[in-house]
């Protein structure tokens, strides 16, 4: 009985003994396999190696990394909270889980903190280009077009031409060799005219001879005139495209009818309209 008490007490010795040497083994290896690590690394951080930075910012951001864990396990209730996921049973054992042990008033990021932290991570794009904000910015009243261009000129009503540009009898007076300024495009009472083109209304007015009138300084030197209107729809000093509704037709004026008297001129001379707008004659 003694003799087997003996020799299971020496064979526990041996595996005692044998544990202890293992755990000795592991110890120094582990020690040795450290020591060699630090020295490597210390030897990397005074060389000039190739890759000795990108291992020293690895080193630099290894260290910088917080360690405090009541901070991740806070982060990752929110999140479940956040997400409604803290309905189901499992998560939500994981959430109470989370909340246990050594986290204790643990302060719970608000949306704005979230959202913050989030645009402090994401870094910035070194290829997106800087906007310049400008506030309170003075809208364009001016068009922005070369001053020296040929206007694009349009129709500036509908109608047929009863009066060319030129020598003509007066159709009031009488008069023979009298030099017509325009055309005349007969049209009906309060009919549409437009701008013959973009421009700035320079003038507006009303005489004895022409009527109502408007007069619109246009780019190139240009400038056009319409007569004998029965209203006048724009102002001096407004900028009109070629589409814009500046007066109604009438016979405001010395007229004999209902219609427009439609000028041209560059830089003060008078030119034929019917070289810059098509229209047919009665």
């Amino acid at each position: 009985m003694s003799a087997s008490k003996l020799r299971y007490s020496s064979r526990n010795e041996k595996t005692d003994s044998a544990k202890g040497h293992g755990i000795a083994k592991k110890f120094a290896f582990q020690t040795l396999a450290s020591v060699c690590i630090l020295g490597a690394s210390v030897f990397a951080c005074n060389s000039n190696f190739p890759y000795s930075e990108n291992f020293k910012t690895y080193i630099k951001r290894s260290l910088n990394v917080s360690t405090d864990i009541s901070k991740v396990k806070s982060a990752a209730s929110f999140a479940i909270k956040k997400s409604g996921l803290d309905s189901i049973e499992v998560i939500k054992n994981i959430d109470d889980r989370l909340n246990e042990g050594n986290v204790q008033n643990p302060e719970i990021p608000s949306e704005s903190d979230a959202e913050a932290a989030s645009e402090k991570i994401e870094p910035p794009s070194e290829t997106a280009p800087e906007i310049e904000t400008v506030k309170n910015a003075p809208a364009e009243t001016t068009p922005q077009t070369n001053p020296d261009a040929m206007p694009a000129f349009r129709n500036p009503t509908e109608g047929k031409i009863s009066s060319v540009f030129g020598g003509r009898v007066h159709p009031v007076t009488g008069a023979d060799g009298n030099f017509h300024t325009g055309i005349d495009i007969a049209g009906v009472m309060n009919q549409t005219v437009i701008s013959a083109a973009e421009g700035k209304v320079i003038k507006t007015g009303e005489d004895s001879a022409n009527g109502k009138y408007v007069i619109i300084e246009h780019t190139g030197g240009y400038t056009t005139a319409y007569a004998h209107l029965n209203k006048i729809c724009v102002t001096e000093g407004e900028y009109v495209d070629n589409n814009t509704k500046i007066g109604q037709m009438g016979e405001s004026g010395i007229a004999t009818g209902v219609h427009l008297h439609f000028e041209i001129k560059k830089n003060g001379e008078r030119l034929n309209p019917e070289n810059f707008v098509l229209y047919k004659h009665k």
